[in-house]
Parts: structure tokens; C-alpha cells; sequence
């Protein structure tokens, strides 16, 4: 006796599983119509269409306690699933540990994004186990994003880069590569500094700073044009930079020129000093102390 003998059952096998998960969740249960449909998930017309291919009314099925032909046709049921290779392929990228996002695996097979959601549904209708994925870390899929893994190439190889420069390389929108350097930037997979610099002229002035330890600051911007390139440096040390400047603690502490304080202070020369204040006669060569009358 085949199948179709039994009743009038459809012919695709994951509607024919549905309904026998149907069936056997309201035999002998004495619900209405409506809870088994929310319970699955599906209109009340399919809860009856499934009684109605077995021969059977809604009523006759959740007052008996056991089918017949519902055993009979599970028992005909194959019980390994058989999957077209595209449908395979497709489970396998989706559970793969580069977890591709939808667009990339719909890319790869010439789909759209809802026909690979649609085909993964229905693999787990036909009860073939699919792994739930979880929440992005962030918000973002780093290890998944195209974008976010050529940053950190770039990262790797130049660390001291401009926003600017960083678009025309990667030929993104600044917006777009902001966004992406901020994910990336939160979970500390990329320096703090990266693409964050102002000009091209502060980054080659970093560089020969590190490189050549012996210039001080003023001098290596008085050759850069800078009018206060020390400044910039101290901007620097306060935005959390001050790691850049590789040599700038030892170069001070070497460069350092003792500060002469003067025994009293100076006296402007068109100022007359005030009565009774002692005064410095540097005139001749032993240092006199007079009190000006």
C-alpha cells in the first residue's frame, strides 16, 4: 500500500512531516483549534488541512488517543533527510567557523538573501538540526567583515596613518571606514591612534622625531614649517599619544640645560629702585652689595 493510498496526503515530504507533527501533537489532546495553531506557529486552515489529509476532521483527531494511519505513514517516512548538494553546501557555510553572513552566502550561489533565509527554514522543518547563531560582539561581526580584516592589514603595515590617507587606500568613505575603526578601536584589535592623526605633516614629523633622537622639537619643526610643533607634541601627550614619541622623556632629560636663578631679581633700567632694597654692583669683577640711598 503506498502513500498516496492512505489518504489524500501532499506530495512534498516536508509538508507531509508537518503534518504528522500536527497530528501527533492533537491526538488525544483536548485543545481548540487556535492553541494548536500558535503552538506551531501556523494558520488554522493548515492545522485542518493536515486532519483533512489523513481523512479525517479536527474534531475525530484530538478525541482519539491513537492514529493508525498517522503510525503507518510515519513508519513509511524516510528517516534520514535527503539534501541536494546546493542545500548542503549552503548548511555548511552557514555552520562553517568563517560564519559568512547571508549576502555572502547568497553571493557564492547567484541567490538572494531571502531565498538562502527561506532555504534554511526549511531545512529545519524538515527537523535537520541548524546551530542558532549568536548575538555580534559589539554589534559587528569583525571576523566575518571584508572591510574590518583589510584595516587590520593596514594597521599591521602602517600604523601611523591619516583618515584621509586611509580612504584613498582602501577607497572607502570616511564615514564608513569611522564606523568600522570604532568596532575594531573597542575591542583593542587595532592601535588606538590608527587613522585618527591630523595631517600627513604631523605624521612625518613623528617619524623623523623617533628617527632621529638627537633634534629636538623646535628645531625638526622650524624644518617642517610648524610655528609650534612642541605644542603639537604636548596635544599629543593629552589625547594618550605620548607612545608615539618614542625618544621624547630621555631626549629631554638629556637636552635639559641647567636654569641659572639669579641671586636677586632684575631691575628694569628705567625703574629706580625702592629705598632701603639691596642691589648687585656687577660693574666690577667681586659682586658688592650696596643699599641704594
Amino acid at each position: 500500500m503506498s502513500a498516496q493510498s492512505i489518504a489524500n496526503l501532499p506530495r512534498r515530504t516536508e509538508t507531509l512531516r508537518k503534518y504528522l507533527r500536527i497530528m501527533k501533537f492533537a491526538c488525544g489532546r483536548n485543545e481548540n483549534l487556535s492553541a494548536v495553531a500558535s503552538h506551531f506557529g501556523c494558520s488554522e486552515a493548515t492545522v485542518i488541512n493536515a486532519s483533512k489529509a489523513f481523512g479525517l476532521t479536527y474534531d475525530e483527531v484530538r478525541n482519539r488517543r491513537s492514529l493508525r494511519r498517522v503510525v503507518e505513514m510515519e513508519r513509511r517516512m524516510p528517516r534520514k533527510p535527503v539534501l541536494s548538494p546546493r542545500d548542503r553546501r549552503i548548511l555548511e557555510l552557514y555552520q562553517s567557523a568563517a560564519a559568512p553572513t547571508l549576502e555572502q552566502i547568497a553571493a557564492e550561489f547567484d541567490l538572494t538573501r531571502q531565498r538562502v533565509f527561506q532555504i534554511l527554514a526549511g531545512l529545519k522543518e524538515r527537523g535537520i538540526p541548524v546551530a542558532k547563531r549568536s548575538a555580534p560582539p559589539m554589534g559587528h561581526w569583525v571576523e566575518r567583515c571584508d572591510l574590518c580584516h583589510r584595516l587590520q592589514a593596514v594597521a599591521r603595515r602602517t600604523p601611523l596613518i591619516t583618515a584621509r590617507r586611509l580612504s584613498e587606500t582602501l577607497g572607502v568613505e570616511p564615514w564608513t571606514l569611522h564606523w568600522h575603526v570604532k568596532k575594531l578601536r573597542s575591542r583593542n584589535l587595532i592601535p588606538k591612534h590608527f587613522g585618527r592623526l591630523r595631517s600627513e605633516r604631523l605624521v612625518r614629523a613623528i617619524e623623523l622625531f623617533n628617527r632621529e633622537p638627537s633634534i629636538t622639537a623646535a628645531e625638526l619643526g622650524r624644518h617642517l614649517g610648524y610655528k609650534n610643533l612642541p605644542a603639537a607634541f604636548l596635544d599629543l601627550r593629552r589625547r594618550g599619544y605620548g607612545h608615539l614619541l618614542a625618544h621624547s622623556i630621555e631626549r629631554r632629560r638629556l637636552t635639559r640645560r641647567p636654569q641659572v636663578v639669579p641671586l636677586y631679581p632684575r631691575t628694569p633700567s628705567r625703574l629706580k629702585p625702592a629705598p632701603g632694597r639691596l642691589v648687585a654692583d656687577t660693574h666690577n669683577t667681586g659682586t658688592r652689595v650696596s643699599r641704594h640711598r
